[in-house]
């Protein structure tokens, strides 16, 4: 029953699509730019501009996937407080959004830069 009552909230519903929106575009722009090339991807530089981290495309599938996974996890936080703090619900799924954007800005980055 709570689910029916969350999912028919509008605010809800924009929060939901706009982060299922945000990590299809991440999850479609890793497939497509950073899959089929097949090399070995920089994850992360320190200061000075040495590569700590080397990666395969594998690993940056999976950080979309951990990103898809994280949305889910805030959502089902989102859904357990909706009706006794319909407010913090709101934050929460907002939130998530926020988290999606910058995720999918983070990964456009780290494909371009390399």
């Amino acid at each position: 029953m709570a689910l029916k009552g969350y999912l028919k909230d509008r605010y809800v519903i924009i929060a939901l699509v706009a982060a299922v929106v945000a990590w299809a575009l991440m999850f479609s722009f890793a497939y497509v730019e950073v899959l089929p090339s097949g090399e070995v991807v920089v994850l992360h530089r320190n200061v000075k501009g040495e590569i700590d981290v080397r990666g395969g495309a594998g690993d940056v599938i999976a950080v979309t996937i951990a990103f898809g996974f994280l949305a889910v996890l805030d959502h089902g936080v989102a859904l357990m407080l909706f009706r006794r703090e319909r407010m913090l619900a709101y934050v929460i799924a907002y939130a998530t959004v926020l988290v999606e954007a910058v995720g999918a800005i983070a990964l456009y980055l780290l494909t371009v830069l390399n």
